[in-house]
């Protein structure tokens, strides 16, 4: 065999019975080489590239984390300042910036637990803050009621926040005006998907309603107004009333 080297013999062609030529042997393991080199590349380009989406999504989580915390601050200064505030009106103008600084902290707290920043499981968020709203404004749930059905879907990010800052509005409203004198009655959440890109949140109660002569779309609240903005504007949804019965708001948004 070392003869059959030295004359050449390491580069030959294989004839097959009819006489055809196949590949010579170093072209077939340059190209198994070839083949090696390029999957070992592809494999490191691969464990590049989740390091890099670990890092990312450690980076992430401490970003939101740290919001969060900052919110809590805020929260926690703007309840001292209120305690000080003997004026009714001023000290409800401090609950509803409190109460909205909760909820947008909330999401980023729900964020923060969560696996898939690029999607927040929007039920777990709902139930907390009607908890937090129910709470905050002293209300007895065996006179009010709430109920929630919410189907498992899923929002990132830009869609998480203004939804529920909707959420917080809608839900204040009705715990604030809806069951005066100690009115009994429910409160719905209800968050659907109308088909595979658009999905629909109502919330309404079957308390005394909302005036006829009251236009939500000439209103001068401050509530009724960010409640506009972040629907039509940050959703680019649509938002519906409804008054039979009591109050249902209904906002139609793409996701």
């Amino acid at each position: 065999m070392p003869e059959a080297m030295k004359l050449g013999a390491g580069d030959y062609l294989v004839k097959d019975v009819e006489g055809k030529y196949f590949e010579t042997l170093p072209s077939i393991v340059e190209r198994l080489l070839e083949r090696k080199l390029l999957l070992e590349e592809k494999l490191r380009s691969e464990e590049q590239i989740k390091a890099l989406l670990r890092e990312k999504q450690v980076l992430l989580s401490e970003v939101h984390h740290r919001v969060k915390n900052n919110m809590q601050v805020i929260i926690s200064l703007l309840r001292i300042q209120s305690r000080k505030i003997e004026d009714k009106k001023y000290a409800e103008m401090f609950r509803k910036v409190e109460n909205r600084i909760r909820s947008m902290a909330l999401i980023h707290e729900k964020i923060y637990q969560a696996v898939d920043f690029a999607n927040i499981e929007f039920g777990a968020y709902a139930k907390s803050l009607t908890k937090n709203l129910f709470r905050s404004y002293g209300i007895n749930t065996e006179k009010v009621q709430s109920k929630i059905e919410i189907e498992n879907i899923a929002l990132g990010v830009d869609k998480a926040i203004p939804c529920g800052l909707i959420l917080n509005e809608l839900l204040s409203n009705s715990l604030k005006y809806a069951f005066p004198n100690d009115r009994e009655g429910e409160i719905k959440i209800r968050f659907r998907s109308l088909n595979h890109h658009e999905v629909e949140l109502t919330v309404s109660d079957d308390g005394i309603g909302i005036p006829e002569e009251v236009d939500i779309r000439e209103a001068e609240s401050m509530g009724v107004q960010l409640l506009r903005i972040l629907a039509e504007n940050q959703l680019n949804g649509e938002v519906e009333l409804e008054r039979d019965g009591g109050t249902s708001f209904t906002i139609r948004f793409e996701n």
